[in-house]
C-alpha cells in the first residue's frame, strides 16, 4: 500500500515538473489512503528542485581529482523543511530514456541543499562523455550530460 502512495505522489511530480519545467518552491499536500493508519493525517512536504550550474555540458572531471557540485538556490522555499540531500553519479546511453543512476556509490550524501554546493573526489570511472549528476532532496534535478576522463591505466 505504501508503494502505491509515493509512487503516485512521485508520478504527480513528474508529470507536473514536466508540464510547468520546474516544481521550484510548489508545496505538495498529499492525504494517505485510508488502509494505511500509521498516516493519520495530511502531510505538507516542500518540494524544491533547485537548477544545478555546474558541472555543465562543458565540463571535463578527472578521475581522483576534487569537484565542486553547485545548484542554485535562488527559488528555494522559505520554509525548507527537507534539506537532507543526496548527489548521484549517471550515465545517458544512446537508446535508452534512463539515466542510469549509480544508487550503490552516492558521490555525497547527508549533506545539506541549503549551502548551494558540495565538494568531493571524482570516483574511478571509465572516460565517457555521457555523465549527469542528479541532486536529490524531496525532489530530483539533473546536470546536462559532461565529460568524466580517466587519465589512469588501471581500468
Amino acid at each position: 500500500m505504501m508503494f502505491n502512495f509515493f509512487t503516485s505522489s512521485l508520478l504527480f511530480v513528474g508529470l507536473l515538473s514536466a508540464k510547468l519545467g520546474s516544481v521550484d518552491g510548489l508545496c505538495l499536500l498529499s492525504q494517505p489512503r485510508s488502509s494505511d493508519t500509521q498516516y493519520s493525517r495530511l502531510t505538507l512536504r516542500d518540494v524544491y528542485s533547485p537548477r544545478i550550474t555546474n558541472p555543465t555540458k562543458s565540463t571535463t572531471w578527472v578521475v581522483g581529482k576534487s569537484v565542486i557540485v553547485t545548484w542554485d538556490l535562488h527559488n528555494m522555499p522559505k520554509k525548507f523543511t527537507n534539506s537532507e540531500g543526496t548527489l548521484l553519479l549517471g550515465m545517458i546511453k544512446k537508446g535508452s530514456d534512463g539515466e542510469h543512476l549509480d544508487l550503490d556509490h552516492p558521490l555525497a550524501t547527508n549533506f545539506d541543499l541549503r549551502e548551494g554546493e558540495i565538494r568531493l573526489t571524482v570516483p574511478h570511472v571509465m572516460t565517457g562523455n555521457d555523465y549527469i549528476v542528479v541532486l536529490m532532496g524531496d525532489s530530483g534535478n539533473r546536470s546536462p550530460a559532461f565529460r568524466i576522463e580517466n587519465i589512469s591505466t588501471d581500468i
